[in-house]
Order: C-alpha cells, then structure tokens, then sequence
C-alpha cells in the first residue's frame, strides 16, 4: 500500500470517528478520557439494545459492573467499560462471534467449546472453538477467574460479551456481521 493510500484512510477514519461523536451515535456517556466508545454493531444496534425489553436485554445482563479494579459508567455492552483492553477485549470477542458465524443461536458456547458441551469444555485443559483464542485473550487481560464462570459474568468482558451478543440476537437488532436465528 502506498503512503497516500495509508494518508487517505488515516484521514477517512479520524473522520468517520469524529463524525460519530459529533453527530451522538458513539457511546460518549460516563468515559473518561478515552474517547467516545462507538458500539462495534453500530449505532443502530447499540439504539435497539438500548430500547428492546427482552430479557437478556436487562441492565443487570448486558451492563458491565465495576468490581476490585474494573471501572464502568453505566453503558450497556462493551462501551460500559472505562478500561480501554478490558473494552477492547469485549469487543473483539463480539467481532469474532459475529463474523465467524460459530454461535447456535443465541448461545455462543461453540465459539469457545467448539464441539463440545459447556459441561465437556469446562473439563477440558484447552478450547477448540474458533474464538478460543479471542477469549484466552480476554481471559488473561479480564478480572481474575476461570473462563467458564466468567462466560456469563457482568463483571468480565467475556461476560458482557456473550450476553450482549445473546441481547442482540433475542431482540433481532441490526449489529453489523451478525445473523438471526
């Protein structure tokens, strides 16, 4: 790639970034410091989230709650964390089960266990899914614990996660990659 070429998409993504927070559709609500958070579905997935009422939907599951060092502002998904790796981690596990594909349903258990049931892949001393190493990642930057408990845990961004992504997929919002049952 060409340095004008690099130049050229530096400057459509500085602007595509600030157009976001300008216009409102980033997460800016309770950050500090790091910027507008803008939801890894887009706007009108983090809208939906926002104002669906299904249960998986309810603050207590897709809202990141603060615990030991972890720092949250009150945003559902991902961009509830202040943490930048601790988002960035949420993120890339959403980016991963929405782009491979690998979730049945709404349950996201095969992106880490592959194969294998939760109670198989708890046993199990390493993961086959296809977003094992997204969430080995997460694992390791997140809250201490083992992945399984966490796999549902508000306090981790594995958690928030998998129940976002549950959210997204019960309410039929548009989250970008990601398809319904």
């Amino acid at each position: 790639m060409s340095w004008r070429n690099k130049t050229t998409r530096l400057i459509l993504t500085a602007t595509i970034v600030a157009a976001a927070g300008v216009s409102g559709s980033g997460c800016k609500k309770g950050s500090s410091g790091g910027g507008a958070c803008v939801d890894v579905g887009g706007a009108a997935c983090g809208a939906c989230r926002d104002t669906t009422k299904e249960p998986f939907c309810a603050p207590h599951y897709v809202t990141p709650v603060a615990s030991g060092n972890i720092k949250v502002n009150g945003q559902k998904g991902c961009c509830g964390f202040e943490d930048p790796t601790l988002r960035s981690n949420c993120e890339n596990i959403l980016r991963c089960i929405r782009s491979q594909n690998c979730a049945d349903g709404h349950d996201p258990n095969k992106c880490l266990c592959g194969d294998n049931d939760l109670a198989r892949c708890a046993a199990a001393p390493d993961w086959k899914g296809v977003c094992a190493p997204i969430y080995k990642t997460a694992l390791e930057g997140g809250p201490p614990g083992k992945l399984i408990p966490l796999f549902g845990d508000p306090k981790s961004p594995i958690g928030i996660a998998n129940n976002t992504f549950q959210c997204d997929v019960d309410s039929h919002c548009p989250c970008g990659g990601q398809k319904s049952p």
